[in-house]
């Protein structure tokens, strides 16, 4: 994939969303509610206008809605990009919200590489047990928020183990950032 095409993914995700969903001008999560294919058209957008072929298509931007709360208190607007093909480029963005639209927060859910350390057994011919361990450098994520200022957040992935739901986790530091 051409690193021009990298670099727009990378302000779209990390410069544009963002700045979409905290202006008070724009309302993302209402565009996206009634035409879902509102993020491809964005991106598709970008492209046109920096003269670079879009190798994407609708189906490889996804959103959805939740509600994050029983009440309906807290909601989100979770948005799945195309496959990131390198280091920062994201699986997922995560938008909650309160029922007034005054509470936002922004997280993203980031690709990266980790060295992971595996250990397995085997039985040897005396009937005895041989560790191996072996390291291997494999794609995980990392969770990182956005503020109403631009900052970037990075929690890293130290507390993410295997089969955690990212969203949960998000929205956990999300509602700690709103402690009434």
């Amino acid at each position: 994939m051409n690193e021009k095409l990298l670099q727009m993914m990378y302000q779209f995700e990390h410069s544009l969303l963002p700045r979409f969903f905290f202006d008070e001008d724009i309302n993302l999560v209402a565009d996206a509610h009634d035409k879902p294919e509102i993020v491809f058209m964005l991106f598709d957008d970008l492209c046109q206008s920096d003269g670079v072929q879009n190798p994407y298509t609708v189906d490889d931007f996804k959103c959805g809605f939740f509600k994050m709360t029983p009440d309906g208190k807290w909601l989100a607007m979770v948005i799945r990009f195309p496959y990131p093909q390198k280091t920062p480029l994201c699986y997922y963005m995560y938008l909650f919200f309160d029922s007034d639209y005054n509470k936002r927060g922004c997280f993203t859910l980031e690709h990266n590489k980790a060295t992971r350390k595996r250990t397995s057994k085997t039985p040897t011919a005396d009937g005895k047990v041989q560790r191996h361990t072996t390291f291997r450098e494999e794609d995980c994520g990392f969770l990182c928020a956005w503020t109403k200022d631009h900052a970037h957040q990075n929690y890293g992935s130290s507390f993410l183990d295997e089969g955690i739901d990212f969203c949960t986790e998000a929205f956990k530091i999300h509602l700690n950032n709103f402690k009434e």
